[in-house]
């Protein structure tokens, strides 16, 4: 151990070791605000301007407006949800694509429940083309049996794309049969979350490169390694005590930026879409 603690002191008190650490911090904080600084919320006032929200503010009014679809997708949620997209829609020519249509009314009717009208659209597509179905012939039944047509829709896109492949459709239907239903949806979470959490991820995993391998090229450089070779712990014990403190130091650096990441953007957006985060996890696990 105490081997190890002075491996710990040596490398974490060279100079360049502590830029890095302290840069990809720094970077880590930086890319934690970008997926915030690229929300947008658009909205009219009052007056009938048109407003454009952004950052927190947008993040807040688009919770805000989606508040009332937030939490677990019940069948009477999704059959509320066509409804308001069908009497909106049905009052302009060419539907929520009329340039008629004011932004607030987008905003405030169409927007909060576009998600379940596209999955409504996905899942009643035609079994034989695979084409959407019209958001306009849909029903309230439809929306009622939206978990029944899931499965079916299952079957039916497994049937098209994997005609020749029974086993693949036997496998898909089981792994579908480890689905937790109903499904849940919190507002605020953004694809960007998951994309900039990959390019902190990458960012790591080569900085951890830079701090890790002078580390064990060091002594080549200055031809110490014969020197240490000759000791009486200079071959197999500091070898791995090399390896124990770029572990550590790989694992606290990992831990601190994903942790720095997690607290910003679940701050900003919302800690309550953790629980989609765990509910996704439970699946994938389930799923192997």
């Amino acid at each position: 151990m105490r081997l190890l603690w002075l491996e710990l002191k040596r490398v974490l008190k060279t100079r360049y070791v502590q830029f890095v650490l302290v840069a990809v911090i720094g970077l880590t904080g930086l890319l934690s605000y970008a997926p915030i600084s690229f929300a947008r919320y658009t909205y009219e006032d009052s007056n009938g301007k048109e407003i454009t929200a952004k950052g927190l503010e947008a993040i807040r009014l688009e919770k805000q407006s989606q508040k009332a679809y937030s939490g677990t997708i019940t069948p009477e949620r999704i059959a509320q949800a066509l409804k308001q997209y069908q009497d909106c829609s049905s009052k302009y020519e060419n539907g929520v694509y009329d340039e008629n249509m004011p932004v607030s009314e987008y905003t405030e009717k169409i927007a909060p429940v576009s998600l379940f009208i596209r999955r409504m659209t996905e899942v009643y597509a035609d079994p034989v083309t695979g084409m959407g179905a019209d958001v306009m012939d849909l029903t309230e039944e439809d929306a009622m049996g939206f978990y029944e047509q899931c499965r079916q829709h299952l079957t039916d896109l497994m049937n098209m794309e994997q005609k020749k492949h029974p086993e693949a459709r036997e496998k898909a239907a089981a792994m579908y049969d480890k689905v937790e239903m109903p499904f849940s949806y919190y507002p605020g979470v953004d694809s960007n979350n998951i994309d900039y959490l990959g390019i902190v991820v990458f960012l790591m995993t080569v900085l951890s490169v830079v701090i890790t391998a002078p580390i064990f090229s060091g002594e080549y450089q200055t031809e110490s390694d014969q020197i240490l070779r000759c000791t009486r712990h200079g071959r197999r014990r500091l070898a791995i005590t090399k390896l124990a403190a770029s572990v550590l130091i790989m694992t606290a650096m990992y831990a601190v930026c994903i942790a720095i990441y997690m607290i910003v953007i679940n701050t900003a957006f919302g800690w309550e879409a953790r629980q989609m985060y765990r509910s996704s996890s439970r699946r994938s696990v389930s799923s192997r």
